[in-house]
């Protein structure tokens, strides 16, 4: 259901053998999902809400991991583990 498209639907004035839309909505609620309402009926506002508090938690665990989960990269070693400069006197041949 588009909700762009639904105040197009909304003529039920013009023609009487439409439904109103609110009970349109309804019917074709109830055709898909089997039931009258939701199971959890939640306000736009508190939608918004739960879904940054989501957010925000799932960020927060992250940042700590990161240092712990990769604490050197083997393909790059820091530089106090690469060899010292070598000169032409320390070649053994």
């Amino acid at each position: 259901m588009n909700p762009k498209k639904l105040g197009g639907m909304a003529n039920h004035r013009q023609k009487s053998w439409k439904v109103p839309l609110p009970q349109y909505v309804e019917e074709l609620y109830l055709k898909r999902f089997k039931k009258e309402r939701p199971d959890d009926v939640r306000s736009v506002e508190q939608i918004v809400a739960d879904r940054e508090r989501k957010r925000a938690e799932h960020r927060e665990p992250k940042a700590p991991q990161q240092d712990a989960a990769h604490p050197a990269n083997p393909a790059h070693p820091p530089a106090s583990s690469y060899p010292e400069e070598t000169t032409d006197d320390d070649i053994p041949f």
